[in-house]
């Protein structure tokens, strides 16, 4: 017999998709005519106590781990979850529930269902554990539970939650859709999803009720700013296998992004989440001729993208373009130019803009771009050699990574050095275009980059830093000119000192060409990776 079997409890995966929304909402789903039309019985209603446990220090949480105690009408559960992954929304995690007889958690129990002598058996074994365990904060809420078959088979137990998270005086509302898979894949969950979005908005949730617990116990909310994560391809994977990991790391390091921009206060959260799309479409362009990105997604990242891009451009001017002026121009110094009005007023401008950040990712639209993201990820059979997939393209999506990266990487710097060419009396648009083949460049380098020795790849990839910055100062100042015009026309008395930024920025031109060749010159020289 099993220890779960022993106790009378249970040991899963959890694979489930949150949606946030509003208490209307959620209300109005209660009587929704797609629940009642897919429910194999009526509806559960219950209300629902949950104790997060964990000792001063969280050692639980720094382990990954989240143990509750639920109080399920006069039963108690206890419920263990730990390791696992969000990806695109969803949800998965190993979890052990079993009953206990009280309000306190069992670690006695725990180690018997984990295994005493695994690394969690470990961790829950550790001198004096279970005695410093105390209650670290509280959800409190009301539940409505469908149990649901859809139309191709899956078995989902949907979810609505209204209450409240509590830790002291410190409390946030709860009020979510769980959508979570008991049979079948998980494709069903995103369909649903997209099916209740035609009456209802939602966000996608990348957050557990423990995760959003545990921020009450900050002294002051701390979203992190999320850079890519770097990967590690093996030269003998299979091109899908790569494929599939390099758009995982894509939308981790855009959805990573997205509380940082709602609601946090570090504009570099809008730069990052910019990156992670940019970095999104770049590998869109990479594998566009071995998988099928639909088109509407891509004019949507188009669209999310743009919304991103009035603040970081207004910050950019004020910290870096108006920083390099200020230490360089002696006109500072003496008082003919009003240096901190103009950086006061393109640091306004740039919070304004952030506000329509903000409001972009939490847009409807946005949440529906999301879902569709997540059904594109596990749903769409992307990057997979399926019967009906072409043989041609069958054939490259099960050859070995490193010889087709060789030649999409070829095509890639072949491009640079044709959009390169005469830079010194290019156009800022020519320039703009070899900027962009300069990062399409540099990301796919980057995604692959362990593929290569790494002391020749690290010089190749900052060569094209170098350049990616010279030719950034320049689209800088040409964004930085337009938008000092506009805080000229908005604002007269800056007028003056707009007009001898835009001169300065001017006269210095001939010196920033001679960089951007010079910068052209070493990324020429540099030896490619993928050649050695």
């Amino acid at each position: 017999m099993h220890a779960d079997e022993a106790f009378g409890g249970t040991n899963t995966m959890e694979i489930q998709l949150k949606l946030l929304c509003d208490a209307t909402a959620i209300q109005a789903l209660g009587t929704h005519s797609l629940l009642r039309k897919l429910s194999e019985s009526e509806p559960k209603h219950s209300k629902l106590l949950s104790i997060y446990f964990d000792t001063p220090e969280f050692v639980l949480r720094h382990h990954g781990l989240e143990l509750r105690v639920r109080k399920i009408g006069k039963k108690w559960m206890q419920t263990l979850k730990g390791g696992g992954r969000v990806a695109s929304g969803l949800h998965q995690r190993k979890g052990w529930d079993f009953p206990i007889s009280g309000r306190r958690p069992d670690l006695s129990i725990l180690k018997v269902f984990v295994g005493g002598d695994s690394h969690l058996g470990e961790i829950l074994g550790a001198v004096e554990l279970e005695d410093r365990l105390h209650p670290i904060f509280t959800a409190h809420f009301k539940r409505i539970t469908w149990p649901l078959r859809l139309p191709h088979g899956q078995k989902v137990e949907c979810s609505l939650d209204l209450g409240k998270l509590t830790r002291g005086s410190k409390t946030e509302l709860i009020s979510e859709v769980e959508l979570e898979l008991k049979s079948g894949d998980a494709c069903g969950l995103f369909e649903l999803a997209q099916q209740l979005m035609e009456t209802a908005s939602f966000r996608l949730g990348h957050e557990s009720k423990a995760e959003r617990g545990y921020a009450l116990c900050e002294p002051e909310p701390f979203i992190p700013v999320v850079n890519a994560e770097a990967l590690r391809l093996s030269p003998d994977s299979l091109v899908a296998q790569a494929g599939r990991r390099v758009f995982k790391n894509c939308l981790a390091h855009i959805h990573g992004n997205e509380a940082g921009v709602t609601h946090g206060s570090d504009l570099e959260s809008v730069h990052q989440m910019r990156v992670g799309l940019r970095r999104l479409r770049s590998a869109i362009g990479l594998f566009g001729n071995i998988v099928h990105f639909p088109e509407p997604l891509i004019e949507e990242l188009r669209w999310i993208t743009s919304e991103l891009g009035g603040s970081r451009d207004w910050e950019v001017l004020a910290s870096e373009t108006l920083g390099a002026f200020a230490a360089a121009s002696p006109a500072v110094g003496n008082g003919t130019i009003d240096i901190a009005a103009l950086q006061k007023a393109a640091f306004a401008t740039a919070m304004e803009q952030r506000q329509r950040a903000s409001a972009g990712v939490q847009s409807e639209r946005y949440a529906r771009a999301s879902l569709a993201l997540g059904a594109w990820q596990h749903c769409g059979n992307c990057f997979s050699a399926a019967s009906s997939t072409p043989t041609e393209i069958r054939q490259v999506l099960d050859s070995r990574l490193k010889n087709w990266v060789k030649g999409r990487l070829s095509q890639l710097f072949l491009k640079l050095i044709k959009r390169g060419k005469r830079l010194s009396k290019a156009t800022a648009e020519q320039r703009h275009c070899a900027r962009i083949a300069a990062k399409k460049l540099r990301y796919a380098t980057e995604f692959f980059r362990t593929l290569y020795p790494k002391r020749e790849t690290t010089e190749f990839v900052l060569r094209i830093k170098e350049l990616q910055g010279a030719l950034g100062w320049l689209n800088d100042v040409a964004i930085a000119d337009a938008h000092l015009r506009t805080m000229a026309d908005r604002s007269p008395e800056l007028t003056a000192s707009a007009q001898f930024v835009r001169g300065w920025l001017t006269g210095r031109s001939e010196t920033d060409v001679r960089a951007l060749c010079k910068a052209w010159k070493r990324f020429r020289s540099a030896s490619l990776p993928w050649n050695i």
